[in-house]
């Protein structure tokens, strides 16, 4: 697996570099700070179609943690970092077995070009359903 190096989405885009730190059985990629509690993660995992289940599933998670803000101290100490929140993204791709590469192409194109759209981006970022 090769690094993943990815822009943020700041008014002056910065890169951020993802190492690998797991194949199996899920592949996973770290951005690696300071504080690991407060490290991005990417994950990408595959499962094939059975003879139960006719889909081939494609699954991509993004973790963006915040960490509280950590003021004073306790004895001299200051506190554990901890975290605040975490932004998540959580995409799969279900195709049936039998689908095409054409098939396959034209939704993940599909998928590109609507992330990329306004409506998209009003929605993650304002809250604005079209």
């Amino acid at each position: 697996m090769d690094n993943i190096t990815l822009a943020d989405g700041q008014s002056t885009p910065a890169n951020h570099t993802f190492v690998p730190t797991q194949q199996v059985p899920v592949s996973v990629w770290t951005e690696k700070l300071s504080i690991p509690i407060g490290e991005p993660t990417i994950s990408l995992s595959y499962s094939a179609a059975t003879s139960k289940r006719r889909t081939d599933k494609s699954r991509l998670q993004i973790a963006l943690p915040v960490l509280k803000a950590v003021t004073g101290s306790v004895d001299g100490y200051a506190p554990s970092p901890d975290i605040s929140h975490i932004g998540r993204v959580n995409c799969d791709f279900v195709t049936a077995d039998r689908s095409t590469l054409a098939h396959r192409a034209d939704l993940l194109a599909f998928f590109r070009n609507f992330i990329a759209s306004e409506a998209f981006e009003e929605l993650v970022l304002n809250g604005v359903k079209p």
